[in-house]
């Protein structure tokens, strides 16, 4: 079979709050069970800056980028592949204008 399976061990070390901002790269890693093996359950994985997953975060009534979640957030992950690397961020994270250009 030319996927890997994977299988973590739980261990009692505490685990960060992730938000992943990323295209079908990460989704890739998020479907094999890697956010819920290696983040905490509160993480995030933000598809193109469009689609919030899992499931159980379109649910949630806040702004997975708005200020106080973002504070609540341990890291946020930028994870594109190389065709999406000039938009990196979707968007959702804006460059500073720089008026002399």
């Amino acid at each position: 079979q030319p996927y890997p399976r994977l299988h973590f061990q739980p261990k009692p070390c505490p685990k960060p709050n992730v938000l992943i901002i990323g295209d079908s790269y990460f989704q890739m890693f998020y479907e094999y069970g890697l956010m819920e093996g290696l983040f905490a359950p509160e993480s995030t994985f933000f598809y193109y800056g469009l689609t919030l997953f899992p499931e159980k975060q379109r649910q949630n009534p806040h702004d997975p980028l708005s200020p106080e979640s973002l504070q609540k957030r341990d890291l946020v992950i930028l994870s594109h592949s190389e065709d999406n690397l000039e938009r990196l961020g979707f968007g959702v994270i804006l460059a500073p204008v720089n008026e002399d250009e």
